[in-house]
């Protein structure tokens, strides 16, 4: 093995570590930020009792664990080809409900580890899970964009004054540059990327934004529930959508922990958080969280199922 072959090994582990320990302190820090302004205006759920608190975690846990679901059936039926979608699709379903669960773990690549692994004990290739974990997270960070630039204007002008907003008209490359992947050459090494028809990522797209609305409604119903401000849809909408996608896109972070909420915090908050705002942004947090445990509790009897029947 010559030197270049060992540096390029050697690196590759080194760049990982890099990024996962970049990932931490970016969360760390964003969690230091939310504390600090949950210390200086406190948390207070407005004299609710114990059982409506929990009512709340219990019934947004399980509309979000819904939407998990949704999550879950757009990438199997990316992962698996057509004709054998009938065959597949629960099982396949039921991994990805798993694993999603996986993301709270440092380093938030766990989950697509995990799905990988589920997926090939299905007999799934490498090619199509790679691609439909690819094409899931271009997809979704798609949709966020296109919610962010189509109602993100009043967000814009409160967060960046100076800077000129983006043209909600840009909304429609975004839609062509979806469309597009089903056009693109496959190019020697990209020759294994299954080609999907225009229908098929326009369908899934628009599970993704009904992904994010429903994200945002969650939201929108807290702000009304623990706030004494009026939050415009449009705003709530752009805000979560935006605190998703730096969540998101922040690699190492475990499930965006600490990112989301300050970017919540910033893109929603008026001119300064409140206590009100910050009350629901954490209780925000603990719906997403009841949510993901609920799909990995459904996704493990769906399973449980398959397995006993076959």
């Amino acid at each position: 093995m010559d030197h270049g072959a060992l540096r390029t090994i050697e690196v590759k582990p080194i760049a990982r570590t890099a990024v996962r320990i970049s990932g931490w302190l970016l969360s760390l820090a964003a969690i230091f930020f939310f504390t600090r302004l949950i210390l200086q205006h406190g948390v207070t759920f407005k004299g609710l009792s114990a059982w409506q608190v929990a009512a709340t975690v219990v019934g947004g846990g399980l509309f979000y664990g819904l939407m998990v679901s949704l999550l879950a059936v757009i990438w199997s039926c990316l992962a698996l080809s057509p004709h054998n979608r009938n065959h597949g699709l629960q099982a396949l379903t039921a991994s990805y409900l798993k694993s999603q669960f996986a993301k709270y773990l440092p380093g938030n690549v766990f989950q697509y580890a995990a799905r990988h692994a589920l997926g090939r004990q299905l007999g799934i290739g490498h090619g199509n899970l790679a691609a439909a974990a690819m094409l899931e997270g271009f997809l979704l960070v798609c949709a966020a964009a296109f919610i962010v630039v189509l109602s993100g204007q009043d967000m814009a002008r409160s967060l960046f004054p100076s800077v000129p907003p983006i043209p909600a008209w840009f909304s429609a490359f975004i839609v062509l540059g979806v469309v597009s992947l089903s056009w693109l050459p496959r190019p020697g090494m990209f020759q294994w990327f299954p080609r999907y028809s225009p229908r098929s990522l326009l369908c899934a797209f628009l599970g993704y934004l009904i992904f994010f609305s429903a994200f945002a409604a969650i939201f929108y119903f807290l702000l009304g529930w623990l706030t004494d401000s009026t939050y415009s849809a449009s705003r709530v909408l752009s805000s979560s959508s935006l605190a998703w996608l730096v969540g998101f896109v922040i690699p190492g972070a475990p499930a965006g922990a600490g990112m989301r909420e300050a970017a919540l915090a910033l893109a929603a908050g008026k001119q300064t958080a409140t206590t009100g705002l910050l009350s629901a942004i954490v209780l925000f947090r603990v719906i997403t969280l009841a949510g993901d445990f609920l799909a990995f509790c459904a996704g493990s009897l769906i399973s449980a199922r398959l397995n006993k029947t076959s």
